[in-house]
């Protein structure tokens, strides 16, 4: 997971499942687990920000 949290372009999918995922119940307290899931959502949330900024400038939306 550590690994995982450092690469860029998630899919949206995986942001949201990771959370509700059954096959990771029994680590879903674990306070690194919260914490690489946290920066998974951080990265996942800055890129969305930064290509809907690169969209509107360019016009697209």
């Amino acid at each position: 997971m550590k690994l995982f949290s450092q690469q860029d372009d998630y899919h949206y999918w995986v942001v949201l499942f990771l959370k509700i995922d059954p096959l990771i119940d029994n680590v879903k307290d674990n306070p690194d687990f919260k914490k690489i899931l946290h920066t998974i959502d951080s990265r996942f949330q800055n890129q969305h920000r930064e290509m809907k900024a690169s969209l509107e400038a360019k016009g697209v939306i």
